[in-house]
């Protein structure tokens, strides 16, 4: 689940649980965003699995697995995701999942 803000937590908590992570710096700020989802259908679906994805690209998921019509901002994001599947305020992971600040995108 998620919503319009993340719950707060102190500083030494995220220290904690990344203590020894070999993760970089942008990596670890972008694993405090992560969040599991799932569709769910009364119908018969094909199953699919995505290992990264930024909630942005939902909505595409969504429109595609209900069989409407995507509009053209909806199109654009499903070429989008083809190269930046994670795009984020931490800045953009591309297909290969190599993370780029917003500074160097």
């Amino acid at each position: 689940m998620f919503g319009d803000h993340q719950p707060s937590a102190e500083t030494g908590f995220y220290e904690e649980i990344q203590q020894g992570s070999a993760d970089s710096d942008i990596l670890k700020q972008a694993k405090k965003y992560q969040t599991p989802y799932i569709l769910y259908s009364n119908y018969e679906m094909v199953r699919q699995s995505y290992d990264n994805m930024s909630v942005n690209y939902l909505q595409v998921l969504l429109m595609k697995a209900a069989g409407l019509p995507l509009n053209d901002y909806q199109k654009y994001l499903e070429s989008l995701y083809v190269t930046y599947p994670v795009i984020n305020v931490n800045g953009v992971m591309d297909y290969e999942r190599n993370w780029y600040s917003w500074e160097e995108a």
